[in-house]
């Protein structure tokens, strides 16, 4: 009986695997023909590594709010191509931002091409993101990430403002947090149920649901800077605390009453 009512993860896995195969063939589609940097640059940003994990969530909201018809699936599946290239675009602006020479155990392509050709790469997939979101037809999917996107650029500056500020507070860190990771999740997530015609107070938990989601992962990922090797994260580690930015483990810590005064100092400087 159990096995009825609770899927094991293979039979997760297949609910989203065909979907997701879906989602990197239309990713590949908008790879450029006529431009060779480009096509490179754009290429090897889509297919770097990446866990894919925003166009998981989104499918996975899709089938778990549906039943879905043909119609909806694939609406489904071009938006979660939506958030992944919009998450890539970012990293290819990061890059730049932050000087990174690694990503996902790989050179950048700010490293390999230079900081134009990124900045540049970044803005071809945001261009294409919008064309697919056109093509959709729905004017509520245009807004929910257009109101992304604002997100991400109000995150970076939040982010870059606090740097190395000792005092920075747990509002600020959440602020950044839910613009530059969980927006993307939240808008996934919102997005399913919009196109499964879902009434608004289930649309606006699963937008809740994704908003909580991208905010644990990036705690995850704060705490992954501290814990995991080099090799595990495929960059540096400690690359939060050498660009000044303090993440969840140091307001934890700053607000832990175990550091006595002398540790507590210790941490600040």
């Amino acid at each position: 009986m159990s096995s009825v009512l609770s899927p094991s993860i293979q039979e997760v896995f297949a609910l989203v695997l065909n979907p997701l195969n879906e989602v990197k063939e239309s990713l590949m589609a908008i790879i450029p023909p006529d431009s060779e940097v480009l096509a490179e640059t754009v290429q090897a940003s889509l297919t770097g590594g990446g866990k894919y994990l925003r166009p998981v969530v989104t499918l996975l909201s899709g089938t778990a709010t549906g039943p879905q018809d043909a119609t909806r699936k694939q609406q489904t599946v071009e938006v979660a191509a939506v958030a992944e290239m919009i998450h890539v675009a970012t990293l290819l602006h990061d890059d730049v931002i932050d000087g990174s020479e690694l990503r996902r155990g790989k050179k950048t392509v700010r490293a390999q091409w230079g900081n134009k050709v990124s900045v540049l790469s970044g803005d071809y997939l945001l261009a294409q993101a919008s064309v697919k979101l056109s093509k959709l037809d729905n004017t509520r999917l245009v807004s929910i990430f257009a109101h992304v996107l604002a997100d991400l650029c109000d995150g970076e500056v939040e982010q870059m403002h606090t740097s190395f500020r000792i005092n920075t507070s747990w509002d600020s860190y959440y602020k950044k947090t839910i613009c530059k990771t969980a927006s993307l999740f939240s808008a996934g997530c919102e997005s399913a149920g919009v196109i499964n015609g879902l009434p608004e107070a289930q649309v606006q938990a699963l937008k809740t649901y994704g908003r909580n989601f991208g905010i644990a992962f990036q705690i995850v990922d704060d705490l992954l800077d501290y814990t995991a090797t080099a090799e595990e994260m495929g960059k540096p580690v400690l690359d939060d605390l050498r660009n000044g930015l303090l993440t969840a483990p140091i307001l934890l810590a700053l607000d832990s009453k175990r550091l006595n005064e002398a540790e507590r100092q210790a941490l600040q400087a």
